[in-house]
């Protein structure tokens, strides 16, 4: 029977990769034995009374896919069909594309999503037999929607982390949609979810009926009645999950975006709603627009990517605003919504009335950020919360924006003394200006003192928490200067590196000593991907699991991947990275190979003693390959020319 998932390559293995057949056998001769070398095999999977393996219980259905699974020679055509007729499982389907006898074709058929279906397991145990790369999958699947959709919703690590890879694949999708041309977008809609062929064809279809003046594309499943109504045909549609033509919207440009979001009818766009997948302020800003949305109705489904985040600010939408702070934005995006509740800003933006009464405050969310708006509801509870991140800048900060809300009679309210602290600082301040008829100015004027960049600075020095808030973009060149006369603490410098706009100065030291905030930071610039490479690289999983760091920046353009191969370590875990890398960036996994036969040849050469030390040497190598290969070279050149035993042996 064929087997459902080969064994991953051992680092021996791996290096060996990069020679021919003739000299890695050469080389395997060398060191005897190749499971002394390269790891023990796995042992053979202990077959059942009923031919079954053991290791495969979880596939047991019953049911013709598990019966296909078990079989060891498979009619892949019927398997596809039936499993068009009616989608096989996940878990089922993962098996089967793992099989080293499955082909290509079925493969394709395969992995693809069905419409009730959200888990991707299949896809990965495709990616990980290098049969097809992820581009293939979305532009050359089929059903074309169901394809890209997979894509959509394979997230190989929780949360809502971008994965640039496939991003890259779903923008080249987006950009074969058929443009703002209404005709051609009613009939995509209308024909999408099943439409049989691929998405590129799909898209051509669409264009071609507006085209030809497809009289069906006409009449569609909606239309404008003469008074300018939306109004939608009875049609039956199948149901629209994880991606929706909202979530291909976003990637689109702005104009073409906000044309087809405002033709859609008022129940198309609740149905698409209903998918539950992330939007861009592309779609939010024009759904916003047409009345049908609210803001409340899109909780949970915008975008938390840096560049979206910004493009959301600019909208100046207050729900959109509250629904960001819901979602766990960065300290920096915080500051600037709630600066934007203050009166005397620019464009106050108030956040939502019965938002502010349903928040509740999480003392480890960081709220601390409050202080700096005009809402007091919000400001109490910072002030009881987040003492040793507030400090008593901070402390009087939130002092100043109540009494500038609600009077100074409102800092002699016993439950907001009872937050500050009866006998602290704050609490004695607040009541001694309280009282004063001078009491406003004295409170500005202290405020003024204790924000004062270079006395924040030295504050940060003794009590890193304070770092945690957002301080602001005024203080970084004070900062910067303050750790170039004596270095900051590192667990004030690593709290300030978390913050987007942190300088170089400041932030790449605290990489180059912390290898987690390092990584966490790798995607911010190319230099930060170099010194993340020069950590240690974590252990890389199989395709289908969180996938190797450095994906993402090698997708952006921040990474070479000359620099990958030659600056990486240890050697073992970026042989690894580059295997990994084979399905997800095909173009880059070439060139990894490129760069490493590169440096094989010209320091290994062939020669096969100095290619066994390596190999040897490999699994406990703590340095890169560069290091590992003259290493190598010099041991087996030495012993050479010393006229000493052979070191293979």
């Amino acid at each position: 029977m064929a087997s459902t998932r080969p064994p991953a390559a051992s680092a021996g293995e791996l290096l060996l990769g990069h020679a021919d057949d003739a000299l890695a056998t050469r080389v395997r001769s060398r060191l005897g034995r190749v499971d002394a070398l390269l790891g023990v095999e796995p042992p053979a999977p202990v077959v059942r009374a009923g031919g079954a393996p053991a290791g495969h219980a979880r596939s047991e259905r019953r049911d013709e896919a598990s019966t296909f699974a078990r079989l060891a020679t498979v009619d892949w055509d019927t398997l596809v069909r039936d499993h068009r007729r009616k989608p096989f499982a996940d878990d089922v389907r993962a098996e089967l594309v793992a099989r080293d006898d499955c082909p290509r074709a079925a493969v394709l058929a395969l992995v693809v999503v069905p419409s009730s279906a959200t888990a991707c397991s299949a896809l990965g145990a495709a990616l990980e037999r290098r049969v097809v790369t992820l581009r293939q999958v979305a532009l050359e699947g089929t059903p074309g929607w169901a394809a890209v959709r997979t894509l959509a919703c394979w997230v190989p690590w929780p949360g809502d982390r971008r994965h640039a890879p496939v991003d890259r694949v779903l923008d080249e999708a987006a950009g074969l949609l058929p443009g703002h041309d209404p005709i051609a977008w009613r009939w995509l809609i209308d024909r999408a979810p099943g439409h049989p062929d691929t998405f590129g064809r799909l898209c051509m279809d669409a264009s071609n009926a507006s085209w030809a003046g497809d009289p069906q594309a006409r009449r569609g499943s909606w239309s404008a009645d003469p008074g300018g109504r939306r109004v939608e045909a009875v049609a039956s549609r199948p149901r629209w999950t994880v991606l929706t033509p909202l979530g291909l919207l976003g990637r689109v440009a702005p104009p073409v975006a906000a044309r087809v979001v405002a033709a859609l009818p008022a129940s198309l766009i609740r149905e698409f709603l209903s998918a539950h997948e992330k939007l861009s302020a592309r779609v939010v800003g024009p759904l916003l627009r047409t009345g049908v949305v609210r803001a409340e109705d899109l909780a949970g489904r915008l975008s938390t990517d840096p560049a979206q985040v910004r493009e959301f600010l600019a909208l100046r939408h207050s729900g959109v605003h509250a629904e960001l702070l819901a979602s766990g934005v960065d300290r920096r995006t915080r500051d600037a919504i709630f600066r934007a509740t203050r009166r005397d800003a620019p464009r106050c933006v108030p956040l939502p009335t019965g938002w502010r009464h349903r928040s509740t405050v999480n003392p480890h969310g960081g709220c601390a950020e409050a202080v700096f708006g005009h809402h007091p509801e919000l400001i109490r509870p910072a002030l009881g919360l987040c003492k040793a991140e507030l400090g008593i800048a901070g402390m009087l900060r939130g002092l100043l924006g109540i009494w500038e809300v609600r009077g100074r009679w409102a800092l002699r309210d016993p439950r907001l003394l009872h937050r500050l602290g009866s006998d602290s600082a704050a609490a004695r301040f607040a009541r001694s200006v309280a009282f004063d008829p001078r009491g406003l100015e004295r409170l500005r004027a202290e405020v003024a003192r204790h924000e004062r960049p270079d006395v924040l600075v030295a504050a940060m020095r003794e009590a890193p928490a304070l770092a945690a808030r957002y301080p602001g973009a005024e203080l970084w060149p004070a900062a910067v200067a303050a750790h170039d006369r004596e270095p900051l603490p590192a667990a004030t410098l690593a709290n300030l590196a978390g913050h987007p706009d942190c300088p170089d100065e400041l932030s790449l030291p605290a990489c180059r000593s912390d290898p987690v905030l390092a990584l966490r930071l790798a995607d911010r610039s190319p230099r930060h991907a170099l010194v993340a490479l020069g950590h240690p690289m974590p252990h890389v999983r199989r395709t289908g699991t969180p996938v190797p760091w450095f994906v993402d920046v090698l997708a952006d353009g921040l990474l070479a991947v000359r620099d990958v191969v030659e600056q990486a370590n240890p050697a073992h875990r970026m042989l690894e990275g580059v295997d990994a890398l084979a399905a997800i960036l095909p173009d880059e996994a070439r060139e990894a190979r490129h760069v490493v036969a590169e440096h094989t040849r010209r320091t290994l050469g062939g020669e096969p003693d100095a290619w066994a030390v390596a190999v040897r040497l490999l699994p406990d190598f703590v340095a890169g390959l560069p290091e590992l290969l003259a290493t190598a070279a010099a041991a087996v050149f030495r012993t050479a020319a010393a006229g000493e035993d052979d070191p293979t042996g």
